[in-house]
């Protein structure tokens, strides 16, 4: 298996469940409420770590208590923290979460040191992308950041995977960066500055984004690469809470392409990762291990692709 890097971000996650969001100015009592290790960065490198990955990471958390127990998680998931570095003077990060009766979410972040996760940073560290088969990007660092580390993998033949989340509009030049963007539905109308899935599709292949990989939630997901599109069923499973399910997802093609599998197995075997990440509470928490994810494969299995 090939070396993974994720840059990006490592929060807090503070969750609170409820049977529906208050409306502005109401004031309702919530379920349960939990602490949770999360971020998008972190939840990806967790993910994939407890697939069997070797995985690396680079980011900053505060010195805090928070900090101490995102690192904690990242190690317990065997991912390599050595070049994550500890700020003193500001906090880790934190998101405010909302699940509602559905299992579905929204989210509310406070940078906190993900905000220093500086070019000048990644260049202290630049050895990590020694060996490096993909790295894996979202938007909850800076964006200039982002921009630079693509530019620089794609230079050396590493490939990119981008995770437009929080949907942002992105240069010309960092698309023309990315291998694998996997928005979802809203984040890639955003990003495209469109209001129709298709063309944004057509728009974004136009400026250089080599394949998208588009989240469609329990439906799977739609592969788009300016010549072939497809469809890879979901997996049926009762559903939780879909926190990190889109990150759950992006570890599990990285992983499965790190281990040499087609477009389209490694499709399926994120669609059953990320699938697997929704059945409990919490983001890495309920992420799965490899043998939970090929279980569920066997157990429904799904179409190789139709044709969209």
């Amino acid at each position: 298996m090939k070396k993974l890097v994720v840059v990006g971000s490592i929060n807090m996650d503070l969750v609170t469940v409820m049977e529906n969001y208050p409306h502005p100015g109401e004031t309702i009592h919530g379920k349960t409420f939990g602490t949770f290790p999360g971020g998008k960065g972190a939840n990806q490198a967790v993910a994939a770590g407890k697939l069997g990955a070797e995985v690396a990471f680079l980011g900053k958390v505060g010195n805090d208590i928070y900090g101490r127990e995102a690192l904690q998680a990242l190690k317990s998931a065997g991912v390599d923290t050595s070049s994550i570095e500890i700020c003193d003077g500001v906090n880790t990060g934190v998101a405010c979460i909302w699940v509602n009766g559905s299992g579905e979410n929204c989210i509310v972040l406070q940078k906190g040191a993900n905000g220093g996760v500086d070019i000048e940073y990644i260049k202290r560290h630049i050895e990590v992308f020694n060996d490096c088969y993909m790295v894996l990007l979202q938007l909850e660092i800076p964006m200039e950041t982002v921009e630079w580390v693509a530019g620089y993998c794609s230079e050396r033949g590493i490939l990119v995977m981008f995770d437009p989340a929080p949907a942002a509009k992105c240069s010309e030049k960092l698309l023309a960066s990315v291998d694998y963007m996997t928005p979802n539905e809203s984040e890639i109308m955003r990003v495209s500055g469109h209001s129709d899935v298709k063309d944004s599709v057509h728009y974004l292949i136009s400026q250089g984004v080599k394949h998208i990989i588009n989240k469609v939630g329990a439906d799977g997901c739609c592969f788009f690469d300016g010549n072939n599109s497809l469809h890879i069923k979901g997996y049926q499973v009762h559903v939780v809470d879909t926190t990190a399910a889109g990150d759950s997802f992006n570890a599990g093609f990285a992983v499965a392409m790190s281990k040499g599998m087609d477009h389209i197995g490694a499709m399926r075997y994120a669609n059953a990762a990320g699938a697997l990440a929704v059945t409990g509470m919490g983001a890495q928490s309920s992420m799965p291990a490899e043998k939970e994810v090929l279980a569920l494969m066997n157990e429904q299995k799904t179409e190789r692709g139709e044709k969209r």
